[in-house]
C-alpha cells in the first residue's frame, strides 16, 4: 500500500503507470483483433 503510493505521486511513477496502461491497451487489442 505504502509503496505503491508513494511510486503513484512521483511523476516517474505516473509515467511508468501510463506506459503500462498504454502497454495492456495494445496487448488487448491485439488479443480480440
Amino acid at each position: 500500500g505504502m509503496k505503491s503510493r508513494g511510486c503513484y505521486e512521483t511523476p516517474g511513477g505516473t509515467i511508468m503507470l501510463r506506459a503500462h496502461r498504454a502497454i495492456e491497451s495494445i496487448t488487448l487489442d491485439r488479443e480480440v483483433a
